[in-house]
């Protein structure tokens, strides 16, 4: 016994002064996030810190870890809970740690699928379901619940390629892991959720654990001490820094069997984090409690299973190691050296808070760098010495910066280097303290890395300018001043967008009655002069002025989010190819419109006019992006493959191009980069957006071409085929109230409804037309109210009428929408955007007369103006 402790202190001693030594650690995976503590532990040094050089093997199909660690060729390997039915076997093999407290292993389902629980599934045909491999413990667990063999249930295992056939239906279940398959699928379209597998307690067992050769933990405990600290370091590092080790396992740790794309891997991390959960449970612990539930939970299935008290790693014990030392001393008495050696196994486990101690502090220490230099050549700073922390700050070892002195300028932000050598110079020529900050680009990094350096001189004799000095990383406290600033700068945007909203909506109702009663008068007029009255195109030209005027404050509206919004199941591709066709004479011969949908796009919810008007702005854009040259415009139509719910519209130009100040301020109101534009456009196409549930977003490069990329929602129902000639013409003598406070507006309208057949009385507020209503005397079959009037307002008198049961047809005027509430529209109520044509009108009144009015297919309001534009010209003047 005195012998075996004996030779314990004199490995350890070795271990901690001598080579490093060598283990070999299998996973149970290929290289991904799963195991980026281990890779963390490597990459930051903890291994050798240990004394240890450490062997990650990935694993290959068909490999079993602990077969690895019994015939002697790992010592250290990945398991989970199922090593208490490899316990009840007779595996020799311990429990070091615990890594991931919950479990990882599911059975996926499509979203859509009729199984529920595991209970659902068993009765599926074989050839439909695939089973793991191995069966874990939660799955085992339910198939004993329910009596059933797992070989019998699932005599098809998984292999590759089976999560693409799952996702093409051939097969009803999949075995995965939460940190991989189901955000693989999601980036294929394919919607799941996992099977409910076990009816018991599914947060008992835990997912990957750390384990060893259990001769190995009896014969060196000290190495699985060793090797168990530095995973856990790592662990810790790798969970608060996930970008860089997803960047350092694509760098250093690719798989040789699966692909590891970026994003794939900070989801990952996203879900590893949870499965570890260490803001609950402190990292890698081991609960007895939980060990024993677990096994007799498979007990009680009728499982073996069986928990090895002296395979699991217990912390070392003060005292114990007090009374082994001193049996040590007793024994080896009269050997001085041998007493050494004791004595420094005894400093080292006494003094192992400290130790965890100073590793803290180290860490501390990563965000500053110590160091002396001399400055030669007037701005050349030579590092002679630097505190080990350098790489991480400035990303390379001192080795790198003593062989190539110019290498820190050169990592140095161009805009900031000038700054900075002019610094140095300034140091080198005063001989005084100097403190600069600076931006430098790092290889692990990014974004660049904020630092502050001080510096205060030393006196050498005899030799050039010297300095000690401290380089301190600011990049945290930068970043979050810079999202400050930026918080700040979009705060005051929104309160520049809502001053113009309320400016938009202020001028809207008056200025759009002044439009209405301008169009209306020219219309009339224009259809009671003769084809070859040269008066014609003086009025045609004003209507044509009327209609910009128009199309002007729709977009003010529209970028203020309170333009008219009337969604239907639309056509996109059909819509698209429509306006191209109407856009070739405008964009000119040197421009093709090329619109291409790439298989069966689904229809989108979406109002039509506002379509036009974003199509438009973005397809003119993109061709006054080639500057007289030749070129073609893309308009490239898909289903969104990650967002199914969305359809992708793409507007693509190979034109001059944006840089990225140009990209940041694209949308802003007034914002222009053409001579003669009013900087609205594309403000009017994100406040359209913004408003109808869509999203747009620009990707684009100086000299190299620009996409506006625009995702529109999906409509669940097909798009409608009614035309303006379903409308019924309306017939027999109707009676109209006009309710409007501006005359010019309720003039115009009264001559419009007399010219179509109506009999019209007129009221100048809202109260008057509420006494001309109250009149029995009157009869009125159809009410034309303005929204907006001085006393009371036409909602506020509809709402009266509908209360006291009044269900007579209401025509509601207004300049925008918010002017109309929508609580008070019903069958019997139609909303009337101004300006409007006559033809407009007309239609309005004919839908608002039906027994069965549209629902929101109808075109009677404002998002048919451009189709209603040129009716006055196909129309014959009155003889």
């Amino acid at each position: 016994m005195l012998w075996r402790a004996w030779s314990l202190v004199l490995l350890a001693v070795c271990a901690w002064g001598g080579e490093p030594e060598r283990v070999r650690l299998q996973l149970n995976w290929f290289h991904q996030f799963q195991f980026a503590g281990i890779y963390a532990a490597e990459l930051r040094g903890y291994f050798a810190d240990e004394g240890l050089a450490v062997e990650i093997v990935e694993r290959t199909p068909g490999l079993d870890p602990l077969q690895e660690l019994s015939q002697g060729r790992a010592q250290f390997a990945i398991h989970d809970s199922g090593l208490i039915l490899e316990w009840a076997k007779g595996r020799d093999v311990a429990l070091v740690a615990v890594i991931m407290q919950r479990y990882p292993r599911v059975m996926l389902v499509h979203a859509d699928s009729r199984y529920r629980t595991l209970a659902d599934l068993i009765s599926d045909p074989q050839a439909r379901l695939l089973g793991p491999q191995p069966i874990g413990l939660e799955l085992r667990l339910g198939l004993a619940a329910l009596g059933r063999d797992p070989e019998e249930i699932f005599p098809r295992r998984r292999s590759v390629g089976d999560l693409e056939r799952f996702a093409a239906r051939e097969f009803d279940v999949l075995p995965a892991y939460v940190t991989n398959e189901p955000y693989r699928l999601r980036r294929l379209g394919v919607e799941t959720r996992p099977l409910t597998v076990f009816e018991g307690n599914s947060e008992l067992f835990f997912g990957d654990a750390l384990v060893c050769r259990g001769d190995l933990w009896r014969s060196r405990p000290d190495l699985v001490h060793r090797l168990r600290r530095a995973v856990l370091r790592g662990w810790n590092w790798a969970l608060d820094h996930p970008e860089q080790m997803v960047a350092a396992i694509r760098r250093q740790w690719p798989s040789a069997h699966q692909d590891q794309p970026e994003e794939i891997l900070r989801e990952e991390a996203r879900v590893v984090a949870e499965l570890i959960n260490r803001t609950m449970v402190p990292l890698g612990t081991i609960n007895r409690a939980r060990l024993e539930a677990i096994a007799g939970s498979l007990r009680t299935a009728g499982q073996p299973a069986l928990v090895r008290p002296d395979l699991i790693w217990i912390e070392p014990d003060p005292d114990d190691t007090w009374q082994r030392v001193l049996l040590f001393a007793l024994a080896i008495t009269g050997g001085a050296s041998a007493g050494m050696v004791i004595a420094f196994w005894l400093l080292r486990r006494r003094f192992s808070a400290l130790h965890a101690m100073h590793q803290h502090v180290l860490e501390l220490a990563e965000g500053f760098c110590v160091f002396r230099a001399t400055i030669e050549q007037g701005s050349r700073i030579v590092l002679e010495s630097a505190s080990p922390s350098i790489a991480s700050v400035l990303g390379h070892p001192l080795s790198v910066y003593r062989k190539d002195p110019d290498q820190l300028l050169r990592q140095i932000y161009d805009d900031d280097r000038k700054a900075f050598i002019i610094a140095v110079q300034t140091a080198a020529t005063t001989g005084e303290a100097w403190r600069h900050r600076f931006r430098l680009l790092h290889p692990e990094h990014e974004r660049p890395r904020h630092l502050l350096i001080h510096a205060l001189p030393r006196s050498e004799a005899g030799g050039g300018p010297a300095f000690d000095g401290l380089i301190i990383d600011l990049t945290a406290e930068a970043e979050a001043n810079e999202a400050l600033l930026e918080t700040q700068r979009r705060l005051e945007a929104a309160q520049r967008h809502e001053s113009l909203g309320l400016l938009a909506s202020g001028i809207a109702h008056d200025f759009n009655n002044l439009l209405g009663a301008m169009r209306g008068n020219a219309e009339l007029a224009l259809l009671r002069l003769p084809p070859e009255h040269a008066a014609r195109s003086a009025l045609e030209r004003v209507l044509k002025a009327a209609d910009t005027a128009a199309t002007l404050v729709r977009q003010i509206l529209a970028y203020a989010g309170k333009g008219t919004i009337e969604v239907r199941s639309l056509d996109l591709v059909e819509e698209c190819r429509v306006l191209a066709d109407l856009l070739r004479h405008t964009v000119g011969s040197h421009i093709a419109i090329r619109v291409e949908p790439h298989g069966q796009p689904p229809p989108v919810l979406f109002d039509p006019a506002q379509l036009q008007q974003v199509l438009i702005n973005l397809i003119v854009n993109a061709a006054e992006a080639y500057e007289g040259r030749p070129g073609t415009v893309t308009v490239r139509i898909a289903r969104d493959e990650e967002r199914p719910e969305r359809v992708r519209l793409e507007v693509i130009d190979q034109g001059c191009g944006m840089d990225a100040e140009t990209q940041r301020r694209i949308f802003e109101p007034f914002f222009t980069t053409k001579q003669h534009g009013h900087g609205l456009g594309l403000a009017a196409v994100h406040g359209i957006c913004r408003a109808s549930n869509a999203e747009i977003a620009v990707r684009s490069a100086p000299g190299v071409g620009t996409t506006f990329t625009v995702w529109l929602p999906v409509a669940d129902r097909p798009p409608s085929t009614r035309t303006s000639s379903d409308i019924v013409p309306v017939r027999g003598q109707r009676r109209l109230l006009v309710a409007d406070d501006d005359a010019l507006m309720r003039e115009t309208v009264q001559r419009m409804a007399e010219q179509l057949g109506y009999e019209v009385e007129t009221a100048a507020d809202g109260t008057q037309a509420e006494a001309l209503l109250s009149d029995p005397a009157r009869r009125y079959d159809i009410i034309v109210l303005d929204c907006v009037m001085p006393g009371r307002s036409g909602n506020e008198l509809l709402r009266r009428l509908r209360e006291q049961g009044d269900r007579r047809p209401v025509v509601l005027m207004t300049g925008f929408t918010e002017g109309a509430s929508s609580a008070t529209y019903d069958r019997y109520t139609r909303l009337l955007m101004k300006p409007f044509s006559k033809a407009m009108f007309a239609r309005t009144l004919a839908i608002v007369q039906r027994d069965e009015p549209e629902r929101d297919e109808s075109d009677a309001t404002f998002a048919a103006l451009q189709r209603q534009t040129g009716e006055h010209r196909r129309q014959r003047p009155p003889s």
